[in-house]
């Protein structure tokens, strides 16, 4: 039985993207761990068909957090007896690159993102410049290569010169059940970290001209306390529901109870330019018409199924044409019924395929 290390930034959780991976993989003979993140307040992990272990940090954020956890990474992973093992963005790739190459393992790398190219290096040439050489230096050691769609893997294959594959962030299954959004609820609705350039304050902003609408917000992140503040500050924190994190089993009960889904992204990061959300995918497969960012992946995606409506800038007037976009009655059964194609279609299932023939290609 090949075992597999997987290394994240994060505490897991919330990763379902890992989830997903990590247990394709071992109910196809594998043996996987699952590395991340321990906070102060994170609650027990629930069970997971593979082994999940978190490290705990002296450091929250900064440098010396970064430069903590590429040690403790490292002194783990070589602990662990493994024959490859798989870093989770540019953040883990040097312990992985390390350990991996002085124990003679194979080495994976699943970018998620375009790292260096993500809004929280906007404006620090210094740390952006640090991140660079650090994928230089590590991703040529690569054996594979994958990322979450086919614009950030066209982009990334041409920066290293090599094939980058993709695995898309396909949810396991449809959502079960009767009960389909409406379009008369006049619930916005947004799932996932509350983050820089995710146009958050756009949406909240927005609610001043739109009396009759509710925003319900489900997560956290580096904008959590800014956020609230704004929704006081603007008048309109009776409109804005925040949910804090909410378990990514009970994320489609709430979302049905929406009318409108927003995936809104900053132009400012070519990272969230070629992204291609799980926001886009977990409104489709609930049914749920949302309003995206005309970026290449969604535009691609939406034109072969039209599950909602694409805006071409991240403003307030904008974001009320979307709105009012969907609260036409045929349109908005038209995007459901385009949601349902697309949930028919395109399943993690079929996904598994290939990526678990891209890992059998390693042994």
């Amino acid at each position: 039985m090949k075992r597999i290390l997987f290394t994240v930034s994060n505490d897991i959780r919330h990763d379902r993207r890992m989830i997903r991976i990590c247990s394709a993989l071992q109910h196809a003979g594998y043996q996987v761990t699952l590395v991340g993140r321990q906070y102060p307040d994170s609650p027990a992990l629930p069970e997971y068909p593979f082994k999940a272990h978190r490290l705990s940090f002296w450091f929250r954020s900064g440098k010396l957090f970064y430069l903590e956890m590429q040690l403790r990474y490292l002194f783990y992973l070589w602990r662990q007896p493994a024959e490859a093992q798989c870093a989770i963005d540019l953040d883990t790739i040097l312990p992985i690159v390390i350990s991996g190459r002085m124990k003679r393992r194979r080495l994976i790398f699943d970018a998620h993102e375009f790292f260096t190219e993500v809004p929280e290096l906007t404006g620090r040439p210094i740390s952006r410049a640090i991140w660079e050489r650090i994928e230089r230096w590590s991703v040529p050691y690569m054996d594979l290569i994958y990322t979450v769609g086919p614009a950030l893997a066209d982009v990334l294959a041409k920066r290293y010169e090599r094939p980058v594959h993709v695995i898309r962030n396909l949810p396991d299954r449809q959502v079960e059940g009767e009960q389909w959004p409406a379009r008369d609820r006049q619930i916005i609705w947004y799932q996932g970290a509350l983050n820089q350039g995710r146009g958050l304050e756009v949406a909240i902003r927005v609610l001043a001209r739109l009396p009759g609408y509710q925003l319900w917000i489900a997560g956290e992140g580096d904008l959590s306390e800014e956020l609230r503040h704004l929704a006081n500050s603007c008048g309109v924190h009776q409109q804005v529901r925040f949910l804090g994190w909410v378990p990514p089993a009970e994320l489609s009960k709430w979302a049905v109870q929406a009318s409108i889904g927003i995936n809104l992204l900053s132009d400012d990061s070519l990272s969230y330019y070629y992204s291609l959300a799980n926001k886009w995918f977990d409104y489709t497969y609930a049914r749920l018409p949302a309003i995206h960012m005309a970026f290449p992946e969604y535009a691609r995606l939406n034109e072969q199924y039209p599950v909602g409506v694409l805006i071409d800038q991240l403003d307030e007037d904008h974001l009320i044409q979307g709105i009012q976009a969907l609260t036409d009655p045929e349109t908005y059964r038209s995007c459901q019924a385009g949601c349902v194609v697309h949930a028919r279609e395109l399943t993690w299932e079929r996904e598994v395929s290939e990526l678990l023939q891209r890992y059998a290609s390693l042994f």
